[in-house]
């Protein structure tokens, strides 16, 4: 199969934003790159709108089927904590 052909139809391909300071909501083939931008920006939290007055720090929680990504993992291993479930 060509790579042409695996692509997203390009309707599909977009962010949309989600809340006033909320980041954004990757649709198509963005979605990964988007994931480990906003975990980034979560743990560097440039504006100040995800401090929170706990003593345990940042946490991720995730659930997938597989988990093979270097820069997620990479992402995942920033946070002081972290609970992924691989179900496959």
């Amino acid at each position: 199969m060509e790579e042409e052909e695996r692509k997203f139809p390009e309707a599909f391909h977009y962010q949309a934003g989600i809340g006033q300071r909320s980041s954004n909501a990757y649709f198509g083939t963005d979605v990964l790159s988007g994931l480990t931008a906003g975990m980034d920006e979560f743990l560097t939290d440039p504006e100040g709108r995800w401090r929170q007055y706990r003593s345990l720090g940042a946490a991720v929680l995730g659930c997938v089927p597989w988990l093979d990504d270097q820069e997620l993992l990479s992402s995942i291993d920033r946070f002081p904590s972290a609970c992924v479930v691989v179900t496959k």
